[in-house]
């Protein structure tokens, strides 16, 4: 019995300690598994502090480099009187949205905005600089050769046959157009080839002691009447003609008149090559 009792024992203490060794092997892995991930856990706290670092940086250096780029001075170079207007026009266009920022910013689109509000300006010349001025600009003015005349308005037109609002001056031609057409400042009414022919004109009639007092476009295709100031009757005269053919044959007509003593009330006709007619 004694025997058998130690060995009871022997065996009691053995599974007890195998026991306590499983125990503290299952500690060891659950200690081993809160360890590994704990430090997971840290790992991606890590990786998430250093992503929110750097798109923190990215959007602050963002937001500088936006800031940075912001128009703040505007230099404007141009012979006119308008000059506040101008720069009020172009403040409007840079306070709209983010179209004072650079990268939002387009040199076109601010060119098409003068030009719309500001018909009067031929040539629009603008720069961007990262020193100095942010903006540049160089306006140049239309110069008038005529007053535009058409049911009530009353516009200036350049060399170009673009009509825009202004004072006429005693130079300039004074054109009618009786077609009733409605234009509007910015608008071309004639082509340049029209324009010169007139200013041609009024410089050929000079020399026969001839004021050109006025042009009146015909209904007719490049057909127009010219009114002098001196003469009580007018040149009806074709723009698809050679100007030099229709003068030589105005020499010949008032040659002609002068010599007979001929009275003309109404006009010379001068349209049909080597034809004149009279009334």
């Amino acid at each position: 019995m004694a025997r058998s009792s130690r060995r009871y024992r022997s065996f009691k203490r053995g599974a007890q300690l195998k026991n306590e060794q499983r125990q503290v092997e299952r500690l060891a892995r659950q200690k081993s598994r809160q360890q590994k991930l704990i430090m997971q856990q840290q790992k991606i706290r890590a990786s998430l502090r250093r992503r929110i670092v750097i798109w923190t940086l990215v959007v602050l250096f963002g937001l500088l480099s936006i800031w940075i780029s912001r128009i703040n001075s505007v230099e404007i170079y141009t012979s006119d009187k308008n000059l506040s207007d101008y720069q009020e026009t172009i403040d409007e266009y840079l306070n709209v949205g983010l179209n004072r920022f650079r990268p939002f910013f387009s040199s076109n689109e601010l060119r098409d905005y003068i030009s719309t509000q500001h018909p009067s300006l031929a040539k629009i010349d603008l720069s961007s600089r990262l020193f100095g001025p942010d903006l540049v600009l160089n306006l140049e003015g239309r110069q008038a050769v005529g007053q535009w005349v058409s049911s009530d308005q009353r516009l200036l037109v350049d060399s170009e046959g673009v009509v825009y609002r202004g004072q006429k001056l005693a130079d300039h031609i004074r054109i009618i157009d009786d077609s009733g057409i409605s234009v509007s400042p910015g608008d071309q009414v004639l082509d340049p080839q029209s324009i010169q022919y007139m200013l041609d004109t009024r410089f050929e009639l000079a020399k026969l002691d001839l004021v050109m007092q006025s042009v009146t476009i015909e209904s007719a295709p490049r057909q127009i009447s010219v009114s002098l100031a001196n003469k009580p009757y007018d040149l009806k005269l074709s723009t698809s003609r050679a100007l030099s053919g229709q003068i030589d044959e105005l020499k010949d007509v008032l040659k002609f008149i002068e010599r007979r003593d001929i009275k003309i009330n109404q006009y010379i006709d001068l349209r049909v090559e080597d034809r004149a007619f009279y009334q």
